[in-house]
């Protein structure tokens, strides 16, 4: 009789942590790097209480979606371990932070926005020389603790209630811009933010659908022609006797030895062409933004909606702009991350504008070309050229004539290549159009592009020029 032999021991393995204590302990962590430590089960019931689905434009979330229709709030991931925390549901704050509809991890910031001011308890710092990794370790060893449930730590409801009270249409407008990866990484920059957001122009939902539906036709509609070249590209735009080996068509190398000698010695061999876009990848700008008295109201909106645009129109090919200010306009700022897209809404002065200092600045960022933004009477005041590496937009105040320096709309004139003007509220389709023109390449770039394509006739590229002030 055959004993078997016995059976290993299963492995013994502890619960994982739950994904959202991850979240919430990963959360804590980062706050605590900006000096930010308060109870976790509080980063728990903020993170729950700012959960929502976005609302229709005007429409606030009913009392019954804020709860979820039951005992619980609807994304809340359990019961709130301090039950008065829900009654901030119904909070305009909370409810505004609710319609951005983020996913946990970016509502972590939200709870540095609403625990800011609430009294640290040291009994809740780590020990002093711990490492994240081990603040990290420790968190999920005490949540997989046998030793029970501790009870939550009483909270400042009405400390709470206060820093509800500073969330405004301003800064919930800020942080949609920013978007939620950012205050991922790093959960206390809507702090920063809400000490800017007051500087920035009132947005309305409708600004907003204007910057995505303006960002979506920039990014779903090229808009841009076809050229033929013999460099492979998807599709086939013919025959053509000019080419390499690799395109030749499978009849001509069927041809007897002495055809195709003869042939190739003519030029007579004939090789597949393919379609090519002409068109040049944009290249980084200089933006210099009027951030003046002259702008306040509508002009600005519109101004900065268009550097918003050609800043994210450039991140997509992988270009970063750098940005001038009029109030800061001998600082070049390079815009990088989507946190860099504050400077662009909150940026303003009441000093007159010096276009010449901006101008002069721009001359020493490295890119060759430079945007100005401004109101139509600064480039009228200022003799502006715009040329291939100088680009314009101007607009005006609604209910004002332009004063008739805006180019017209009848014929491509070179004016209209360089020099775009906006009307005070305009479309998504005209706003980018706007940014593809004032990015379009320079004549040098889209011969550059055409002699990559293999085109006849192709003279040596000479290089960028200078800028033209």
């Amino acid at each position: 009789m055959t004993v078997p032999p016995p059976r290993p021991d299963a492995a013994v393995t502890a619960d994982p942590v739950p994904s959202r204590w991850q979240t919430e302990t990963a959360g804590l962590i980062l706050l605590g790097a900006g000096e930010l430590w308060p109870p976790l089960s509080t980063i728990h019931d903020l993170i729950a209480i700012t959960a929502g689905r976005a609302a229709r434009p005007g429409t606030p979330p009913s009392h019954d979606h804020l709860m979820g229709g039951t005992g619980q709030l609807g994304d809340a991931g359990g019961t709130l371990y301090d039950p008065r925390i829900r009654a901030l549901a119904t909070h305009p704050g909370i409810i505004r932070l609710r319609q951005l509809a983020w996913p946990p991890p970016a509502r972590v910031g939200f709870a540095a926005l609403l625990a800011t001011d609430l009294h640290t308890n040291p009994a809740y710092l780590p020990p002093a020389g711990s490492s994240p990794v081990g603040q990290r370790d420790m968190l999920h060893t005490a949540l997989h603790s046998p030793a029970g449930t501790p009870s939550p730590p009483p909270v400042n409801i009405d400390r709470l209630v206060a820093a509800a009270n500073r969330i405004d249409g301003r800064l919930t407008a800020l942080l949609a811009i920013i978007g939620p990866d950012a205050i991922t990484t790093d959960p206390t920059l809507p702090l920063r933010l809400r000490d800017r957001a007051p500087a920035m122009p009132p947005l309305t939902g409708t600004h907003l659908t204007l910057l995505a539906d303006a960002t979506t036709t920039l990014t779903t509609g090229s808009h841009r022609d076809h050229a033929a070249t013999a460099i492979h590209n998807p599709g086939s735009a013919g025959i053509t006797h000019h080419g390499t080996i690799s395109h030749l068509l499978p009849s001509q190398l069927a041809l007897p030895a002495d055809a195709f000698s003869l042939r190739l010695a003519r030029g007579d061999l004939l090789y597949r062409l393919h379609t090519a876009t002409p068109t040049a990848p944009p290249h980084p700008v200089t933006i210099i933004l009027d951030t003046t008295p002259p702008t306040f109201g509508p002009v600005e909106t519109v101004l900065r909606l268009a550097a918003h645009l050609l800043t994210v129109t450039l991140w997509r090919t992988g270009q970063h702009p750098t940005l001038i200010t009029l109030d800061q306009p001998a600082l070049p700022r390079p815009l990088t991350t989507p946190a860099d897209l504050t400077t662009i809404w909150t940026a303003r002065t009441l000093h007159p504008p010096d276009l010449h200092t901006a101008l002069r600045t721009a001359v020493h960022t490295p890119h060759p070309t430079t945007v100005i933004l401004t109101h139509h009477h600064l480039a009228h005041d200022h003799p502006v050229h715009p040329g291939p590496h100088l680009r314009l937009l101007t607009t005006h105040t609604p209910g004002t004539p332009d004063g008739g320096d805006a180019p017209g709309s009848s014929t491509p004139t070179t004016d209209q290549r360089y020099h775009r003007h906006l009307p005070p509220h305009p479309d998504a389709a005209t706003l980018a159009d706007t940014v593809r023109t004032l990015l379009a390449p320079t004549a040098d770039d889209q011969t550059r592009i055409g002699g990559s394509a293999g085109l006849d006739n192709h003279q040596p590229p000479t290089g960028l020029a200078g800028r033209r002030m």
